[in-house]
């Protein structure tokens, strides 16, 4: 009795065309003759395409009280029109804030439109994305990190937990904690 393979078949055929100008990278796959799937990364070919620079923004440390503002710039890098579908923070606590409403905005293939974001700390350490969509497929949300460091007093407690033990109602449990 001989070993037979089962009747369903996986091919994936990998090719890779180097040429001087462009190179491209195509896979294909299918788990049968009648579905042949192609997949092609173009690398920046054709297309709307989205660039931030920079995608990340350190604020530092920022007094209480003070705003500090810096900007990041959105570039068109493709060979069609990149449509701004929004732009937006994402979860944070309020101290960072967008001025520059993008929204909506068309920018043609190279050009560029710069972006301001403003951090007022309301914590030590803060945190937080600016999301930007767009009609790129490759790449419909993009995000620039945001990171601050907010110079506010904060309480420190000493022991940070305290554990009072075995306590029934109505009869009282002291302990002593430094602030």
């Amino acid at each position: 009795m001989g070993y037979t393979w089962p009747n369903w078949r996986f091919i994936v055929s990998i090719r890779l065309f180097v040429a001087l100008a462009l190179p491209a990278f195509t896979l294909f796959t299918a788990c049968s003759d009648n579905n042949l799937h192609q997949i092609d990364d173009d690398f920046g070919g054709s297309g709307p395409h989205i660039e931030l620079i920079p995608d990340i923004i350190e604020f530092g440390m920022v007094d209480e009280g003070v705003t500090d503002v810096q900007n990041f710039e959105i570039h068109s890098t493709g060979t069609q029109q990149l449509a701004i579908d929004d732009v937006y923070i994402g979860a944070s606590n309020g101290s960072f804030t967008l001025l520059t409403d993008v929204s909506g905005v068309m920018l043609a293939p190279g050009e560029s439109m710069p972006v301001e974001v403003a951090f007022t700390p309301f914590g030590a350490s803060q945190t937080a994305n600016v999301v930007v969509t767009s009609n790129d497929e490759q790449l419909p949300m993009a995000l620039v990190a945001l990171s601050g460091e907010g110079l506010v007093p904060e309480l420190l407690l000493d022991p940070s937990t305290y554990d009072f033990g075995r306590t029934y109602l109505g009869c009282p449990n002291e302990g002593d904690v430094e602030i």
